[in-house]
Formats: structure tokens, C-alpha cells, sequence
């Protein structure tokens, strides 16, 4: 390994572990300490996490309130520190955290439903099937044809109205203080991406029906 590759590898354990090894690596500032200056490193990767989090999981934050929320992604961070070269995996555990910590369950589900949302974004591109290409399968290929979804598609089994909940937060001029109502019963959300947008619909019971044998 290089001394290159050696020092970023310590200034990483530094950032995610809190090892001192890299200390002695780096020069002393005019003013301040070795310690002020990594604390500057430190400082930035933790707020760049932070922010990570608040943007996939904008209608928590906006439940919780900038300093609740901050303290709860804190913590989130030290118990699921990253462990992905992707800030796009960073949050994949939130909606966990929040059930083990006891938080309402609405809001475990919320940062359920936001998680999925940010999931449909990153999945494959793959092409979708068009009625010219159905009407290409001839009479002998239907019985033994298959539909899958798009790897986008996402069902979600909602004891709140949680859809209703994410679009008050997300309107124009949403409410003071926007509540989370019980659905009638349970009802399920399919979540999909159409291009770059991410689409979701409450699914009647024949819809459910069906696409419980896709998905």
C-alpha cells in the first residue's frame, strides 16, 4: 500500500472510528492544534451526513422539528455508522432505528414510506413493456408468458394515511401542524418510478389482488 493510500485510510478510521493514528501525519497549523484541524475534516463529514438524511427524510424532520431531528440522526448515526461508499445507503436503516427506539408509529412509518421513495431512484433503468410488444406474442407464447414489474416497484402495507400525510407536508402551503390519521383499516401503497419521477397510488383490493402475484 502507498503512503498515500495508507494516510486516507487513516483519516478514514479517524472519521468513522475515531482512531488517533493519523494524528502524528499531520502538520501542526499556526494556530490552533492538530486536533483543531481534524476536528474541521470531522465537523464537515459528520454535517455532510446530517444533511444526507434531512433531504431523504425531509417530512420527519419536518414532524420533529430541525433540533429534534438533528439529535435523532445523531444518534442514528452512531448506532448504524455508514458502511457504504454510497451516502445513498446511509438511510437505509432509519425506519429500523426508529421502531427499536420506540418512536410513534406513525412516524416509523412515514420514514418507511420516505425510505422506499428513495429507493425507487435507485434502482435499474430497464425498459418497459408497450402494447406494440404485447401484440407481438402470439396465441401458443400467452400461457406460458410472465409479467414482473419494474425492480422500481414497491408495496407497502400502511396502518395510517401515511400518503395523505407526506403530500400535506409537501403542498404549496401546508398546514400549521399537519396530523397523522389512522386509515380505515389496513390499505396498501404501490410505489413506483415513471422516469425520474417517483409515483405512488393507494391500491384498490382487486388491484392488491393482483399485484401481490407480481411483486
Amino acid at each position: 500500500m502507498s503512503e498515500l493510500a495508507e494516510l486516507q485510510h487513516e483519516l478514514q478510521d479517524f472519521l468513522l472510528c475515531g482512531s488517533k493514528k493519523v494524528t502524528g501525519r499531520i502538520a501542526k497549523p499556526s494556530s490552533g492544534s492538530v486536533a483543531d484541524r481534524l476536528s474541521v475534516y470531522q465537523n464537515a463529514y459528520w454535517l455532510r451526513l446530517l444533511g444526507v438524511l434531512s433531504d431523504e427524510f425531509s417530512a420527519i424532520k419536518s414532524l420533529l422539528g430541525d433540533s429534534p431531528f438533528r439529535m435523532m440522526a445523531s444518534q442514528y448515526l452512531m448506532a448504524y455508522p455508514s458502511s457504504s461508499v454510497s451516502v445513498a445507503d446511509l438511510g437505509r436503516h432509519l425506519p429500523e432505528f426508529l421502531r427499536e427506539t420506540g418512536s410513534e408509529s406513525h412516524l416509523c412509518e412515514l420514514a418507511t414510506f420516505e425510505r422506499n421513495l428513495a429507493e425507487c431512484l435507485l434502482t435499474e433503468d430497464v425498459a418497459l413493456l408497450t402494447k406494440e410488444k404485447l401484440a407481438e406474442l402470439t396465441a401458443e407464447q400467452w400461457p406460458n408468458t410472465v409479467f414482473v414489474c419494474h425492480p422500481s416497484v414497491r408495496l407497502m402495507q400502511c396502518s395510517y394515511q401515511t400518503e395523505k400525510l407526506w403530500r400535506d407536508m409537501h403542498a404549496e402551503e401546508p398546514a400549521e401542524k399537519p396530523e397523522a390519521e389512522l386509515a380505515d383499516g389496513l390499505h396498501t401503497l404501490v410505489i413506483w418510478r415513471k422516469k425520474a419521477e417517483v409515483c405512488f397510488h393507494l391500491l384498490t383490493s382487486r388491484e392488491r389482488a393482483l399485484l401481490n402475484q407480481l411483486v
